[in-house]
């Protein structure tokens, strides 16, 4: 899919926003659930590695799934969802700039 018939791949302009996101992202000793909102399937999301301080990850599990049932990624969506969304908003606002 082409994004607004531009020729730029919906999926460039996902992993651009991602890129930003990753590098600003910085975790929180506060456990956040993950906004509700319309997702596309995860193979259409965007998929990260990056390091975080384990100390935080830990605590957070300890007090919010002492089961260990969610992944590390589910114990920080909620935190990281929305940096996401501004990169993405700003990319999208960086692409509209461009076109005009």
């Amino acid at each position: 899919m082409l994004w607004k018939g531009r020729g730029i791949a919906a999926r460039d302009v996902i992993v651009l926003a991602g890129r930003r996101a990753t590098a600003r992202f910085e975790l929180k000793a506060k456990y956040i659930e993950k906004p509700e909102a319309d997702r596309l399937p995860m193979r259409e999301g965007y998929h990260t590695t990056k390091r975080l301080p384990a100390n935080i990850l830990d605590d957070l599990r300890e007090k919010h799934d002492p089961l260990r049932l969610q992944s590390d990624s589910a114990m920080v969506r909620g935190q990281f969802e929305p940096v996401f969304w501004t990169c993405l908003d700003e990319v999208i606002e960086e692409l509209r700039q461009k076109k005009d």
